[in-house]
Parts: structure tokens; C-alpha cells; sequence
């Protein structure tokens, strides 16, 4: 039952890989466009995508919120480190997080799901997935995350 498994569990992951870089080119797509002025910066769009943006001071809840979605799906994340902000043309600021979680299928693809779908501006910037161990039934997925703060 095991082997039947396996093929059916990597479907589903490319699957849903194909849906995190889909939701992810169309978030770019918004930034790309507001960065290079293709969108009118006194559009009622782009204010009110300012206005979203949690304030820098704001990072350690974005890093509290993970942690707590991880923990609700009973998943085990050793720690988050992320990397200095870099400065966006028109005041964004850009912070990378980098973190592994570890825990059953369901539950990473749930937690993917819910980071993706956070308030917050989120883009899932690399995802890598391994098998635990041959004893455990668990993978794990090495992950990096960007979110974009006011500057």
C-alpha cells in the first residue's frame, strides 16, 4: 500500500507546487507592475495596497503568525531566521525568512495553503521537500518565504 502511496503523494505535491508558483507569478506580477510605474502610483489600487502592508515594526508577527500555523497543524519548526530588509523602488521594504518544518502531508500542504493566504503580502520564494527518514512517515520541507513591509 505503501508503493501506491508514494506516486500519488508526489502528484499531489507537484500539484500543489504548480498552485503556490501560479498565486506567487501573480503576486510578482502586481509588485513588478507598482516597482516600474506601470500602475499609476495615485490609483486608489495601489494606496490601498500601501495602506495594507503591515508596518516594519510588524516583522517579529509575521514571524510569530508562521510559527503559530505551523504549531496549530501540529508540525515541528526548529526556528526562523531571516535576511536585512532590501529597499524597493517606491519605499516597500523586502524581508526574506528562511525556516524547515517537519510533519505529515496533509499538514504541510495545509500550512503552505495558510501562509499563502495570510493578510499579509507573503511570496513562497523556494520550497524544497525531503523524506524525513526511512523509519518516519514524515517529510519535511525546506522553505523561504519574502514579505513586504511599509519602508
Amino acid at each position: 500500500m505503501i508503493k501506491i502511496l508514494k506516486p500519488t503523494i508526489i502528484v499531489l505535491v507537484l500539484v500543489n507546487l504548480f498552485l503556490i508558483f501560479s498565486i506567487n507569478s501573480a503576486k510578482t506580477a502586481l509588485i513588478s507592475a507598482i516597482e516600474y510605474n506601470q500602475v499609476s502610483l495615485n490609483s486608489d489600487k495601489i494606496s490601498t495596497f500601501k495602506n495594507n502592508l503591515p508596518e516594519e515594526k510588524d516583522m517579529l508577527n509575521t514571524i510569530s503568525q508562521i510559527s503559530k500555523t505551523a504549531a496549530q497543524l501540529n508540525l515541528n519548526m526548529p526556528g526562523v531566521h531571516y535576511s536585512p530588509e532590501k529597499n524597493t523602488k517606491n519605499g516597500f521594504k523586502n524581508i526574506t525568512f528562511t525556516f524547515s518544518v517537519e510533519g505529515d502531508y496533509r499538514n504541510i500542504r495545509k500550512f503552505i495553503y495558510k501562509i499563502e493566504t495570510l493578510r499579509k503580502l507573503i511570496f513562497i520564494e523556494s520550497l524544497n521537500i525531503r523524506k524525513a527518514s526511512a523509519e518516519k512517515e514524515t517529510i519535511i520541507i525546506d522553505i523561504q518565504v519574502s514579505a513586504f513591509f511599509k519602508g
